[in-house]
C-alpha cells in the first residue's frame, strides 16, 4: 500500500477543488518533502476530512482528487486540561496528546502554575499539534485554547461528559477502576493534570463540587508530563461503550 505525505490545508473542502497553496504550504511540499509536479499527497483540513491530492504543474496549486475514509479517531471526544508548566514541557505534552487522540487541549492557570504564556507560544503549540496530527495520520488537529483559570474551566463541558482530575492520596481510586466501573455512555471524557507542585485543596474541592472524579495513576508521584500521557493512554485504550 502506497503511503503518502500528509499536509494540513485548512481551506480544503470539496472533491475536485483546486486549491492555491500558501507560500508556506508550497515551500513544505516542494522544498522540504521534495514533491514535484503531479505528485500525490494527502490533504487534510484538520476538521475530520482528508483527500488524495495532486500537485499542479507549477506546484503552486493542488487538486483534491477524492475523499479518503480513514478511521483513525477515537470513538469519544477526549479533552485534556493541563496546568502551564516550566520551559517547553507543554510542547512534549501537546505532541504526544495529539498522537493519543485528544480533541482539545486547555492550558490552565492554577494557584501553583506558571503565568499565561505569550501569544507566540500559543502559535507554537498549535503548530506542534498540527505536525503531530499529520505524523500520526489523524483527521483532526486538536484545538489549543487560550489559557484559562481553573475555576472557569470547571464551568465548561457537556453535563453528560465524564471528568477526571489526577490526584494524590491512598484513598483515591485508580483511573483504571473508575473507567471499568463507568456505567453510562459518555461521548466526551475530560482529564485534568495539575502543576508539578500539585493542586491546592481548594482547587480539588471545587473540582469535586463540579462533578469531577479524583483519580490515581498509581502509588508513585509522577511528573505532570508523565501523568498526562499515562492518563490519556489509559483512556484512549480503554474499551469505550458505544451508543
Amino acid at each position: 500500500m502506497t503511503r503518502y505525505f500528509r499536509l494540513t490545508i485548512p481551506q480544503a473542502r470539496t472533491e475536485g477543488d483546486n486549491l492555491t497553496l500558501t507560500p508556506e504550504q508550497h515551500h513544505y511540499l516542494g522544498h522540504v518533502l521534495r514533491l514535484g509536479p503531479r505528485a500525490n499527497f494527502i490533504a487534510m483540513n484538520g476538521q475530520g476530512q482528508a483527500w488524495l491530492a495532486e500537485l499542479s504543474l507549477d506546484t503552486h496549486q493542488a487538486t483534491l482528487i477524492h475523499p479518503l475514509d480513514q478511521a483513525h479517531e477515537l470513538p469519544i471526544d477526549l479533552v485534556l486540561c493541563i496546568a502551564i508548566l516550566r520551559n517547553n514541557a507543554l510542547d512534549q505534552v501537546i505532541h504526544q496528546a495529539t498522537e493519543l487522540g485528544v480533541k482539545q487541549i486547555y492550558p490552565i492557570l492554577t494557584a501553583r502554575s506558571l503565568p499565561a504564556p505569550s501569544s507566540q507560544k500559543l502559535t507554537r503549540w498549535q503548530r506542534i499539534a498540527q505536525e503531530a496530527a499529520e505524523q500520526s495520520e489523524r483527521l483532526y488537529v486538536p484545538q489549543i485554547t487560550t489559557p484559562q483559570a481553573w475555576t472557569e474551566v470547571l464551568k465548561l463541558g457537556d453535563p453528560l461528559s465524564r471528568k477526571y482530575i489526577c490526584s494524590l492520596g491512598e484513598q483515591i481510586r485508580s483511573l483504571v477502576n473508575q473507567l471499568a466501573d463507568q456505567q453510562e455512555t459518555s461521548r466526551e471524557i475530560w482529564l485534568a493534570v495539575g502543576p508539578e507542585a500539585g493542586w491546592t485543596e481548594t482547587e480539588q474541592e471545587l473540582a469535586r463540587a463540579a462533578n469531577w472524579y479524583p483519580v490515581s495513576l498509581g502509588t508513585r508521584t509522577l511528573r505532570a508530563i508523565t501523568a498526562a500521557i499515562v492518563g490519556l493512554g489509559l483512556i484512549a485504550n480503554h474499551p469505550i461503550r458505544q451508543t
